[in-house]
C-alpha cells in the first residue's frame, strides 16, 4: 500500500512560490547577458551555493537583469542541462519524468518544475541554462554523499535510534526521513515521494486497520485498532524523487544509500503510560511558584509553567517508548489552582503535535509564608476510540480498562522573584554551533531562596556583540513557548579567515539576554555566546 506526497511539485512548493514570485515581462527593455546568475533556492543552500547531495534534490533560480533595472526569473523560459546526467539529471518543465514512470492510466508522468536538481552519484557537473536560445549561463556543483546512510525515524520515540517500533492501538505515528550532511543530522522530506508499507495491498485487515496517510513534509503511521496477533510486524519504505531503487542506470553504491532506511512498525497493547517531566531533577520539586500580579506586565510572566511528556510503555521495550502527549486527555483535580495546559509545537500534514503541560494560576490562601495550595493531581489517559458513527453531543473521555493512565501531583506557591540566573553564563563560555541550536535556561530565585526554572517565563533578546544592535545572526524562542531560550544560529560557516559572507570574524558574539517584570523591579541577566566557524 502506497501513498503519494504530490511528488515533486508538492514537495517542492515552498521553492517553486519563491520562483514565482521574481517572474516578469521585462516591460520591453533589454535583458543583460552579463547579469545572468544561477542560484540556489532553499534546500542545502546553507552548505555552500555549489555543493550538491546524493539523493537529495536542490532548486535552481536562472535570473536575468534587464536595461531598465528589474531581475526577471528564466526558470521555465531556459534550457536546462547537466554535462554529466550520471552525477546530476536537470529538469525542464514538460519533460518526461527519467527514469520512466507511468500515471494510472499509463501516461509517462512528466516533470513539473525546471531546474531541479537530481543528484545521482558523487562526482563533478557543470549545470548549464540557456535563455532566449542565446543567453546561456553555467554553475559548477559537486556532489558529494550524505555522512553515512538514510534512516527513517519515528518523531518523539523514546528511543530515537530505533529501527522497530511499536504503537498503541488508536494513535498515530509522525515519521521522518533524516540523512547526516556535513556532520548535522538533516530532514529530507524534500528528498520524498512518499513512504509505503512492504505489505500488499489485498491484505485487507492490515490495509483497512494499519495505514499509511500523508502530510506534506512527513509521513504519519495511523493504528486504527488493536491488531496484536492478527498481523505481522510491517515495514515502512522510503520512495525518493532522485534515487529510484529500481533504477538499473543507478549506481550500487548509491542504492546503498537508502538500502536500510525503513522502518519496522507494530501495534501492541503498551503496559503502562509514562508521565516524564521537562528537566531531569527539578530544583523546585512539585511546587509550581506563583508570581503576585503586577501592572507592569503580562500574565504570561507570572503562571509558571511546566512542559510534561506522556509515553506509553511497552512490555519488551527498555524505557519510554511511543510519544503520546498529543494524544492524550489531561485533567486537574483543581483547574482554578493548577490547569493542564497546551503548547502547540508543530502542524504538518494538518496534525498539530501537541506536548500537554501544567500552568500554575492560583496559591494557597493560608498567611503564612510561603502560602502553599493543597496537592492537585494531574491526570493523563488515552482516550478511548470514537464511536462510529459519532454522537453528536460525544465527549471524549478514557479508555477504561486500559494501562495508558498516569498521575502525578503538584502544589503551587505564592511567591516572591529577587533574582535570575542565566545558564550556561559566562563562566561556562557557551557557543553556539553554526546552523545549530543551544538551550539557555532562566533559573529564577524566590524568597526564602525557593528556586525554579523560568525559562518560559522571561522574555528572551540576542543582540549583537555591541549589547543594543539586533542581531541578525542568531534567533532565540520568546516569552511562553516550547522554544523560549532556544538560541538558533544562522551564520554561514566559513573558515578563520574567510569573511565572505559580510560577518567579520571578530563579530561572532552576540548577547542573549533574560528579563522578568514580575519582580518589584525588573530583573535581567546577560551573558555573551560565540556563535562557531
Amino acid at each position: 500500500m502506497g501513498i503519494k506526497q504530490g511528488g515533486i511539485a508538492a514537495m517542492l512548493a515552498a521553492s517553486v512560490l519563491v520562483l514565482a514570485g521574481c517572474d516578469g515581462v521585462g516591460d520591453g527593455s533589454a535583458p543583460d547577458p552579463d547579469t545572468a546568475r544561477i542560484q540556489k533556492v532553499g534546500g542545502t543552500t546553507a552548505f555552500g551555493e555549489n555543493k550538491l547531495f546524493t539523493c537529495v534534490p536542490q532548486q535552481l533560480l536562472y535570473s536575468i537583469g534587464f536595461s531598465n533595472g528589474g531581475q526577471e526569473n528564466f526558470n521555465d523560459r531556459s534550457r536546462w542541462e547537466s554535462s554529466n546526467p550520471s552525477i546530476a539529471i536537470v529538469t525542464n518543465r514538460g519533460d518526461p519524468v527519467d527514469p520512466a514512470e507511468f500515471d494510472e492510466d499509463g501516461k509517462p508522468l512528466v516533470y513539473t518544475v525546471s531546474g531541479l536538481v537530481l543528484p545521482r552519484a558523487p562526482g563533478d557537473v557543470v549545470i548549464k541554462a540557456t535563455a532566449l536560445g542565446r543567453i546561456q549561463k553555467e554553475f559548477p556543483m559537486t556532489v558529494k554523499n550524505p555522512d553515512g546512510n538514510f534512516r527513517i525515524k519515528a518523531t518523539g520515540y523514546g528511543d530515537q535510534a530505533a529501527t522497530a517500533i511499536k504503537m498503541s492501538p488508536n494513535t498515530i505515528q509522525q515519521l521522518q526521513l533524516v540523512g547526516t550532511l556535513e556532520g548535522y543530522e538533516t530532514d529530507l522530506a524534500s528528498a520524498l515521494s512518499g513512504m509505503s508499507f512492504t505489505d500488499p495491498d489485498d491484505d485487507d485487515e492490515a490495509a483497512a486497520n494499519f495505514v499509511v496517510v500523508s502530510g506534506q513534509a512527513t509521513t504519519i503511521v495511523q493504528a486504527v485498532k488493536d491488531l496484536t496477533g492478527k498481523i505481522p510486524t510491517r515495514t515502512v519504505l522510503p520512495t525518493l524523487i532522485a534515487c529510484k531503487g529500481d533504477d538499473p542506470a543507478l549506481p550500487a553504491a548509491t542504492k546503498a544509500l537508502f538500502a536500510d532506511a525503513k522502518l519496522d512498525v507494530t501495534v501492541a497493547q503498551p503496559t503502562g503510560l509514562l508521565i516524564q517531566r521537562e528537566l531531569e531533577s527539578p530544583v523546585n520539586g512539585n511546587v509550581l511558584a506563583v508570581i503576585p500580579d503586577s501592572t507592569t506586565t503580562t500574565a504570561t510572566q507570572s503562571q509558571t509553567t511546566e512542559v510534561l511528556r506522556t509515553y506509553a510503555t511497552f512490555a519488551d521495550v527498555t524505557g519510554p517508548a511511543q510519544d503520546l502527549s498529543s494524544q492524550v486527555l489531561a485533567s486537574s483535580s483543581k483547574p482554578e489552582v493548577i490547569t493542564t495546559s497546551v503548547f502547540l509545537t508543530n502542524t504538518s500534514g494538518g496534525v498539530s503535535l501537541v506536548p500537554t503541560a501544567v500552568r500554575a494560576l492560583a496559591t494557597g490562601t493560608g498567611t503564612t509564608t510561603p502560602q502553599l495550595s493543597e496537592d492537585v493531581t494531574i491526570t493523563y489517559c488515552q482516550p478511548e476510540p470514537v464511536p462510529d458513527p459519532r454522537p453528536t453531543d460525544y465527549v471524549s473521555k478514557c479508555w477504561e480498562g486500559k494501562p495508558t493512565k498516569a498521575t502525578i501531583v503538584f502544589k503551587a506557591r505564592k511567591s516572591t522573584l529577587t533574582g535570575i540566573a542565566v545558564k550556561p553564563d559566562d563562566g561556562d563560555a557557551p557557543v553556539i554551533e553554526a546552523y545549530k541550536s543551544l538551550q539557555f535556561r532562566a533559573v529564577g530565585t524566590f524568597d526564602e531562596g525557593f528556586q525554579q526554572d523560568i525559562t518560559r517565563q522571561v522574555a528572551w533578546t540576542v543582540f549583537a556583540n555591541d549589547g543594543t544592535t539586533s542581531s541578525t545572526k542568531v534567533a532565540i524562542g520568546g516569552l511562553n513557548s516550547v522554544i523560549s531560550g532556544t538560541a538558533i544560529s544562522a551564520f554561514q560557516v566559513n573558515t578563520d579567515t574567510d569573511d565572505s559572507n559580510g560577518t567579520p570574524l571578530q563579530d561572532r558574539t552576540v548577547k542573549i539576554k533574560a528579563t522578568n517584570e514580575r519582580a518589584s523591579t525588573t530583573k535581567t541577566q546577560t551573558v555573551t555566546a560565540t556563535i562557531s566557524k
